[in-house]
């Protein structure tokens, strides 16, 4: 792999030198063989649970566990309607869970499909469209108004040439590109001829020589670091958590408890530990965790009718727990993009069609 990180020091005849290609772009047997070194130019997502795995997890729940332990419970005292009862509760309830996470999965894998990008590039001489993920190091890009630039690359070549990096810097508005090699301390958002994986051109015309793919981009280094932080607890987690605690240790003592008085009072020890055994079922809420699920599907449904898509039904109640929400809205709440929807000219009420930075329209 290419650990060269100062690309924007050095003169653009040298970045062609170290990547060894020209403006001619790079042959197709070139391109075989960087692929087979470098690998797709894609982020790597965190990885995907099969099918199985995804039912399989709905159980992970306290509530859940308790529910198993009254059904061994049950099943001791011979109480098998009550296991059977027991056991059809976590099934309905595991069930609505892994419909609802199944579907969601599925309708974002059928967005990323539609949103597939392309990119223009030169190879062999000649201008030809790609799916980006073809990209390699070396290759030449062709960047116009309303692309969104498809890997880290060297500009070449810049007229007018404008890109929107709020989605990476932070900061609203649009950047002036060039050409010309800067000192090797420049930080990263003032690195002006550098264009980043990620961001949008919104003026201008350009080309790039690719310098860096997929995880290697300073879009994949975020990405990896989102990825190492790993999940924590929502906060209806942490409470059914403690709720189960809580009642494990109640029904423990109740039951306890009553089959104690039961034996002080004669009953044969036998049939006092069954009667603690019913004590310490029947004080666990066998329908609880079903009516949480039920409240939480109610939700993502609501939320779906406003084309909103919730991975897991926890997420559904932080969401809902949520007071204020403080956020950058320029390229978060908004796309950053300004689009004029109709024109007033000589008295009439023109309609625009067009999207965002695209010239179409």
């Amino acid at each position: 792999m290419i650990e060269i990180r100062n690309w924007h020091s050095m003169p653009t005849e040298e970045v062609m030198k170290i990547l060894e290609t020209s403006p001619q772009g790079l042959t197709k047997e070139e391109v075989s063989r960087r692929q087979q070194i470098y690998g797709p130019n894609k982020i790597e997502e965190v990885k995907k649970l099969s099918t199985l795995r995804l039912f399989l997890r709905q159980f992970q729940n306290a509530l859940n566990y308790i529910l198993f332990i009254a059904i061994i419970i049950s099943l001791i005292g011979a109480h098998i309607i009550d296991a059977m009862v027991i056991l059809i509760i976590i099934f309905i309830n595991t069930s609505l869970g892994f419909v609802q996470e199944y579907r969601s999965e599925k309708a974002l894998e059928a967005l990323k499909q539609l949103s597939a990008p392309k990119a223009s590039v030169i190879r062999d001489g000649k201008e030809r469209k790609i799916n980006t993920e073809e990209l390699v190091p070396g290759d030449i890009v062709i960047l116009t108004t309303g692309d969104i630039v498809p890997a880290d690359m060297r500009l070449l070549t810049a007229v007018r040439l404008r890109a929107e990096q709020a989605m990476l810097t932070g900061e609203p508005g649009s950047e002036e590109k060039h050409t010309e090699p800067l000192p090797e301390d420049t930080p990263l958002v003032d690195r002006r001829n550098i264009a980043y994986s990620g961001t949008t051109i919104t003026g201008g015309r350009g080309t790039g020589i690719v310098v860096a793919i997929g995880m290697d981009t300073e879009m994949g280094k975020i990405a990896r670091e989102i990825s190492e932080a790993g999940e924590e607890k929502t906060p209806l987690q942490k409470r059914i958590s403690r709720l189960a605690i809580q009642l494990s240790i109640l029904a423990a003592i109740l039951s306890s408890g009553l089959g104690l008085l039961a034996f002080l009072k004669g009953i044969p020890t036998y049939d006092s530990l069954m009667f603690a055994l019913a004590a310490a079922v029947s004080s666990i809420p066998e329908g609880l965790i079903l009516v949480i699920t039920l409240a939480l599907v109610v939700g993502i449904r609501t939320m779906a009718k406003r084309n909103a898509i919730i991975r897991k039904l926890q997420a559904v109640e932080t969401l809902g727990s949520a007071t204020v929400i403080c956020t950058d809205k320029t390229g978060t709440l908004t796309k950053n993009e300004m689009t004029a929807r109709a024109l007033y000219l000589n008295g009439e009420l023109i309609e625009i069609t067009g999207e965002g930075y695209t010239p179409i329209g």
